[in-house]
């Protein structure tokens, strides 16, 4: 059986294109059809549909997968076996939400550039919302965010937990010495976007402490959120582990809340997909980053569950 022909029919079942798959690949359409003929007559079944616009597998060509997405991961493992730093190159799109980009990134990029020199490594920092859906259509390699991407043949790794505080600037914390939650909800808050995941944590903080804030401005960016309560605008809830040098400078206090906001988990998520060497090897430095940010800092932790999540 070709190896290549089984990385042909697992691309199509995730691009479900054969003209991107073709582009992917560096062949031509017809080359790619054939070589999925070429799979069915060999097996026997036929494994797509073809009276379907898109790229549909039949219930064989499912079972198919299965095996053929299990094969091609042992043959990547066993080819990475043999592979040294030199090998690693090329580009990878890695993509991180802001709370990672201001704590522990500089230092995965370090990593990369000492162990791959070869290995040119785009970066996007965004909500993880967006860093999902760029995943799981194949602009980015990599994602960090604050929930996995449970999508069949995608890996989701717990990577690190920030413990979350409500910041302020000291002029707006005037001397208070505890903040219930409807204290706290009667403050201007800075939010999170409505419906992202930071939003809906931060919406069920007031909904569990049957508090209800009155004036609320809204951003999808922390670092915004962090110049805006600097400047004594509001309250918002971030990482103390993304702040150190606003904390330290006093430029922001945490307000003594009555009921604190719970710890975060970060999780890395990616598609499995055949000949990842590039991303396995990134993926690997970004839980070492993670790692070693965690032991050191005081406000995060290491997740104590390091287990592959369901996918």
């Amino acid at each position: 059986m070709n190896i290549r022909f089984l990385e042909t029919f697992f691309l199509l079942s995730q691009n479900h294109s054969f003209r991107k798959v073709a582009e992917i690949q560096g062949t031509t359409q017809p080359a790619i059809s054939a070589r999925v003929r070429s799979l069915e007559e060999e097996l026997g079944v036929r494994l797509y549909h073809r009276d379907q616009r898109n790229f549909v597998l039949t219930p064989e060509g499912r079972e198919v997968l299965k095996t053929a997405a299990s094969i091609l991961r042992d043959y990547a493992s066993l080819r990475a076996t043999f592979q040294n730093a030199d090998d690693i190159r090329g580009t990878v799109r890695l993509g991180v939400v802001d709370a990672i980009a201001r704590t522990w990134l500089p230092d995965l990029i370090r990593r990369l550039r000492e162990d791959y020199p070869d290995l040119i490594v785009e970066m996007a920092v965004d909500s993880t919302e967006t860093l999902r859906q760029q995943v799981r259509d194949g602009r980015l390699s990599l994602g960090v965010g604050i929930q996995p991407l449970d999508e069949m043949d995608t890996v989701n790794k717990a990577l690190c937990q920030y413990d979350m505080a409500w910041v302020t600037s000291p002029d707006l914390l005037a001397g208070r010495k505890s903040i219930s939650s409807q204290d706290l909800a009667d403050l201007p808050l800075i939010e999170y976007a409505p419906g992202s995941p930071p939003g809906q944590l931060q919406s069920a903080y007031f909904v569990e402490a049957a508090a209800t804030p009155h004036h609320i401005n809204v951003s999808n960016s922390m670092s915004t959120m962090i110049q805006l309560a600097v400047a004594g605008l509001g309250v918002a809830a971030v990482p103390p582990a993304a702040i150190d040098r606003h904390l330290l400078d006093g430029l922001l206090v945490e307000m003594p809340v009555v009921r604190p906001f719970d710890p975060i988990t970060f999780y890395l998520f990616y598609k499995e997909i055949p000949d990842s060497q590039i991303v396995r090897a990134v993926a690997a430095q970004t839980i070492a980053s993670a790692d070693a940010f965690a032991l050191k800092h005081a406000r995060a932790r290491l997740v104590s569950d390091r287990e592959q999540l369901a996918s």
